[in-house]
């Protein structure tokens, strides 16, 4: 997996006004990952261990499974 270039980690509302040291060591231990399509991130009720930025696309919140699926919220870059 590809590191995370620091200018895109600077460009991103979430971390404006962030220190530019916080922002390095960030870089540092960052991670890019692409996700397909479709492709469920995270799913409700699953204990997660990482933080993920949207920097580029838009990723659906939603609520339930298949064809009971609720929209919650859609998030897009700096999310």
């Amino acid at each position: 997996m590809a590191t995370v270039d620091i200018e895109v980690l600077h460009n991103l509302p979430f971390l404006e006004g962030a220190r530019p040291d916080v922002v390095e060591q960030l870089a540092e231990v960052a991670v890019e990952k692409r996700f397909r399509r479709g492709q469920v991130i995270l799913q409700e009720g699953a204990t997660g261990r990482e933080l993920y930025l949207i920097v580029e696309g838009l990723v659906e919140v939603v609520k339930g499974r298949e064809a009971e699926e609720m929209e919650l919220a859609t998030r897009g870059p700096g999310d």
